[in-house]
């Protein structure tokens, strides 16, 4: 039976070059899981700001809150921003558009909702 001769050094560049494609490997696994985990972070994000746009209005709805009016809330260490507007003001009926915005990394992400208001005549 022969026995392998291995050159000197031959083993310790298999070595490195298993190394390297192993640590390869591993970042590219890695990042597969942080992506998955920013986007629920965005998510929940988002989420928190339909939940305030949806307070705001039922605020407006009920006269709580004037369109003009501006405002910010925090949840969790994160600030979300609230602006209402008065967009169309036709004889009764106003148009109202509000707008929830947070910081995202290098970017303003925002959502946006409109609502009607009937106002009545005053007699």
């Amino acid at each position: 039976m022969k026995r392998l001769r291995y050159k000197h050094g031959y083993i310790l560049l298999d070595a490195l070059v298993s190394v390297l494609i192993l640590s390869v490997a591993i970042v590219f696994l890695a990042r597969s899981f942080i992506i998955p985990i920013k986007a629920s972070q965005y998510t929940i994000k988002h989420s928190k700001a339909i939940s305030i746009l949806n307070n705001k209005l039922a605020e407006i709805d009920i006269g709580l809150t004037e369109p003009g009016s501006s405002g910010f809330e925090q949840e969790n260490y994160q600030e979300f921003y609230w602006a209402t507007e008065l967009i169309t003001n036709h004889s009764n009926l106003q148009e109202i558009k509000i707008i929830v915005s947070w910081d995202e990394r290098k970017s303003t992400k925002k959502v946006y909702g409109t609502t009607y208001r009937y106002v009545f005549e005053k007699r």
